[in-house]
């Protein structure tokens, strides 16, 4: 990851961290954006590798605007994932 992709991912396993330490942080919601290329999918799917190995995948929802976008990340598109 570069450093601006680490920020991001940083930010995410650090309210992890926090909530398994049961500090109850306030619910993370984080929005990736950027043309493409600049490696959205690359930090997500950092993430969700961290999530697996943590044992937590179940609390990492993932979402994108368009099928393509959500099926290249392994989540589903925004309005499905709200329920629209």
């Amino acid at each position: 990851l570069n450093p601006a992709q680490f920020r991001a991912f940083d930010i995410i396993i650090s309210h992890l961290t926090a909530m398994q330490a049961k500090e109850e942080p306030e619910q993370l919601l984080m929005q990736l954006t950027g043309e493409g290329g600049t490696g959205k999918s690359k930090v997500i799917q950092s993430v969700t590798l961290e999530f697996t190995k943590q044992n937590v995948s179940d609390m990492l929802a993932k979402g994108a605007y368009t099928g393509i976008a959500a099926c290249v990340i392994g989540g589903q598109t925004l309005h499905t994932l709200c329920g629209l």
